[in-house]
């Protein structure tokens, strides 16, 4: 809450630079943003516009970007107390303010909130990265983990291509070193999320505003 609350504050009421106002214009219209597209970052903005009652359309999609990067700040510090518990041999408590404040700090910080108060994809990319290779480091390799982890991951892959590198080449390294075994559950999961790609074609042929590279 911190954080959003932070970014709430900070986010300008109307347009921000850059390719901001783009995906304002994306989600309004469930446009096709510039390539590889973006169709979760649109989908979500989407949602924000009809969800949010306050502000105009450009403060409703930023507070899709804020959401996701208090998602990510949250998820950041649960994975941090658990490492800390387990490497570190701290008390859960002692463990959970060190988190806290290790995660509010990249949070708070100025590149982070950067992408919280502007329409763009990269705390969304934040939020995946981290909850595809989270499942993954401590507990068991149960099938409800593996899904998480493979549908994060899918839903990375069509947000940002850059979540291959940030989220899911280190989810296969420590898939591969854990060996869960491959399983259709957490593979389907992972190809539902990629599928969010099938947007693109669809919404182009109502040729909406925003419609770059027309991928007919």
């Amino acid at each position: 809450m911190a954080v959003f609350g932070a970014c709430v504050a900070l986010a300008p009421p109307g347009r921000h630079w850059l390719d901001a106002s783009e995906f304002v214009a994306a989600a309004h219209g469930l446009g096709v943003a510039h390539p590889p597209g973006h169709p979760v970052a649109v989908l979500l903005g989407k949602a924000a516009t009809l969800l949010i009652p306050l502000g105009s359309l450009a403060f409703r999609v930023t507070l899709a970007s804020a959401f996701a990067l208090a998602a990510a700040t949250g998820v950041a510090a649960s994975l941090g107390r658990r490492a800390l518990v387990e490497a570190f041999d701290l008390g859960p408590r002692e463990a959970g303010w060190w988190a806290a404040a290790c995660a509010l700090g990249v949070g708070w910080c100025g590149p982070s909130l950067l992408q919280g108060v502007r329409a763009e994809v990269y705390a969304l990319n934040a939020l995946l990265t981290l909850a595809s290779v989270g499942p993954l480091l401590f507990g068991p390799l149960t099938p409800r983990r593996l899904g998480l982890s493979a549908l994060a991951a899918g839903l990375g892959l069509a947000n940002h291509h850059l979540l291959l590198v940030a989220g899911v080449a280190p989810a296969l390294v420590v898939a591969f070193f854990r060996r869960p075994g491959l399983r259709p559950g957490p593979v389907a999961l992972g190809v539902l999320g990629v599928a969010a790609y099938a947007l693109l074609p669809v919404r182009a042929l109502a040729d909406p505003v925003a419609n770059w590279g027309d991928p007919r």
